[in-house]
């Protein structure tokens, strides 16, 4: 939380600058189009965070222009323009995969590692890593009273993604960083309450358009999944133009209305 606070006006100042950076804790990136861009925009943040009182190791920066890079457990390749998960971490979900796979039974605790290693996938696996981990969740979800110690055997649809996951870890690593490009340029958010409806689209300048509607009477008495289906409609009406000859990223937080469209 401290370094979210100390670093949050610098990351404005930057990126009102045109500076596209990315910061996790004290964990950062600076990306550009150019070699030359990058230089000069590194040369600009290097100044700011001595100037801020900031020091840096140079031990553990990178100043230096690259196009590979492995950063919070990614690893990023430009020049094949595709990211996957460090094989550090591959390693290590792969050796707690090998060591469920060797027991009948396992404790509350490891199902939740388990969880929670699948859902740090998600960014290269996709909806895999959410769909190959609802076996343990409805686990979990039984256990939920039990204390993390506690046991039970693997059921059949655990072993089944167990099997899947040992499988597929390493196959599956790789994303291409194409994907990311378009939802860049054609992406949109929408969301409904019981009331209103609302709907962000991301510019291709990297800034955002926003627009709400109160929904009628006939709406307000229609399903959630009805109303969450209607904020997309909504939005297609009121950014249409935008979106002419493009690809769309529709991004909704009801799965009924994922399974609507």
């Amino acid at each position: 939380m401290i370094f979210t606070k100390i670093f949050r006006p610098l990351l404005q100042k930057w990126r009102e600058a045109g500076i596209a950076c990315a910061l996790y804790l004290d964990d950062g990136l600076v990306f550009a189009q150019s070699k030359d861009q990058l230089l000069t925009q590194t040369r600009t943040v290097r100044a700011d965070l001595a100037s801020a009182g900031i020091m840096t190791s140079q031990e553990k920066c990178q100043w230096s222009p690259t196009q590979r890079l492995t950063w919070l457990g990614y690893d990023i390749d430009l020049s094949e323009f595709c990211i996957c998960i460090s094989s550090k971490r591959i390693d290590r979900i792969a050796g707690l995969l090998a060591k469920c796979r060797k027991r009948a039974n396992s404790s509350k605790h490891t199902r939740m590692q388990l969880t929670g290693n699948f859902a740090s996938l998600k960014y290269v696996f996709g909806p895999a890593a959410q769909l190959k981990s609802r076996s343990f969740h409805r686990t979990l979800a039984d256990m939920e009273l039990c204390r993390n110690k506690a046991k039970r055997p693997w059921s059949a649809d655990e072993w089944d993604d167990l099997a899947w996951w040992s499988q597929e870890l390493r196959a599956r690593n790789a994303r291409s960083l194409e994907m990311a490009a378009v939802a860049r340029t054609c992406r949109l958010a929408t969301d409904a309450s019981a009331t209103g409806a609302g709907a962000v689209v991301w510019n291709p300048d990297g800034s955002t358009s926003h627009s709400a509607i109160n929904l009628t009477p006939q709406c307000k008495a229609e399903s959630s999944t009805y109303r969450e289906v209607y904020a997309v409609w909504f939005a297609l009406q009121a950014f249409g133009s935008r979106f002419n000859g493009a690809r769309i990223v529709c991004q909704v937080d009801n799965l009924g209305a994922v399974s609507v469209g």
